[in-house]
């Protein structure tokens, strides 16, 4: 059985609204301080988690990488595996993908179907 320390899993999560040159950095910093991975937030009030997930791929080499979370309803899935499998090319295999309803959808008229 593992010990508890093998089971810590530490995060961090960044909103996008820093500019795009610092996103590399931070998660350098990240890595660096120990973090097990990086999360980007995809709200839809922002901008998008891509780019900021593409720089943080090239500024590190351990942390797990992954967007929090994807909305299939105002982001079409093909789109979506397209990005996060730029960002897993990028990362050499350390991205993950979070996927969620959204809570902004009325907000911007979209009516989800099921």
């Amino acid at each position: 059985m593992p010990s508890n320390s093998t089971l810590r899993q530490l995060s961090i999560a960044f909103q996008t609204d820093k500019p795009l040159a610092a996103y590399g950095p931070l998660a350098a910093a990240a890595e660096s301080y120990g973090f097990d991975a990086v999360t980007v937030y995809n709200d839809m009030l922002y901008q998008p988690a891509w780019l900021p997930l593409l720089e943080m791929a090239r500024a590190t080499q351990r942390i797990t990488l992954g967007v929090a979370a994807v909305n299939p309803f105002t982001c079409h899935p093909i789109n979506i595996a397209g990005n996060i499998a730029l960002i897993d090319e990028a990362s050499n295999g350390r991205a993950y993908l979070g996927i969620a309803r959204g809570g902004w959808l009325d907000f911007v008229g979209v009516t989800p179907r099921r």
